[in-house]
């Protein structure tokens, strides 16, 4: 199942989902996250609806936001909120943040799971932060105002070869276009075309800094509404792989606490 999970999902289509459901159950949580991605969402969310809570809890735990926001919106209300309710708050949040959002808004497929600092924070501080939310951290790390507005973005390669006691807001970049959660998703794709950023801020109707849209969510959405032609879809989704396995390099020198960033700092 874990290597042929289309193949799996294929002939899981074919039982009835409460079936499904009690076979899937015993399974590691993010074995079953990983075949739910290939099963139609309407099976999905049938195995939820079927699904132990604490079982049900722990394998949209493993799931984007994204991802498990598509499945939630597909079971009945009152089942949906008791798994609100079984899943820890800050994530439960996020969920429920997504879901108040229309389906085909940008706010529907963001991603709100993000790493933001204050702006007035000096490097050290930033550092000690990203390695105690390491697990949390998918790409850049996102500077807020006091009033939760974007000011900047920092890249994980600046944070590792700036000096400690440098002020967070000198080693930032200013952030891009900033897209409203209500927009409708077609006219953003429209807007962005070819452009090859990975993600665009999102900001809510006061302005305020509320997650990100990622593009290969728009690539993803964009295939299964025939909106990007598929060679494309390969060509970004390639060049996005490069770009992660660099990041994650660079996050791994981070996180593994490297004692010359310490010595530069004590030594000025």
């Amino acid at each position: 199942m874990q290597q042929h999970p289309q193949d799996a999902a294929r002939i899981f289509e074919q039982f009835d989902p409460g079936a499904v459901s009690r076979y899937l159950e015993p399974l590691p949580p993010a074995t079953v996250a990983h075949l739910f991605q290939y099963l139609s969402p309407s099976m999905v969310a049938s195995c939820f609806a079927s699904l132990d809570m604490e079982p049900a809890a722990r394998i949209l735990r493993e799931m984007g936001i994204e991802r498990a926001s598509i499945y939630l919106r597909r079971v009945k209300r009152k089942r949906r909120e008791k798994l609100l309710e079984a899943l820890p708050s800050v994530y439960s949040g996020m969920l429920k943040l997504v879901l108040r959002y229309p389906d085909g808004s940008v706010g529907r497929y963001m991603d709100p799971d993000i790493i933001t600092v204050n702006e007035h924070a000096r490097v050290q501080n930033t550092v000690d932060f990203v390695r105690s939310n390491a697990k949390r951290l998918k790409n850049a790390i996102y500077v807020v105002d006091d009033r939760h507005k974007l000011a900047g973005i920092i890249d994980i390669k600046d944070l590792i070869t700036a000096d400690n006691n440098e002020p967070i807001m000198k080693i930032m970049s200013r952030p891009g276009h900033s897209i409203p959660a209500r927009s409708r998703l077609n006219s953003v794709v429209t807007a962005i075309g070819d452009s090859h950023s990975s993600v665009y801020p999102v900001i809510d109707q006061n302005n305020n800094f509320i997650g990100v849209l990622r593009h290969e969510t728009l690539i993803d959405i964009s295939g299964r509404g025939g909106m990007t032609r598929s060679g494309e879809a390969d060509l970004v989704g390639g060049l996005f792989i490069i770009a992660e396995l660099f990041w994650k390099i660079s996050l791994n020198l981070l996180v593994s606490g490297d004692d010359s960033r310490t010595k530069r700092g004590r030594d000025d």
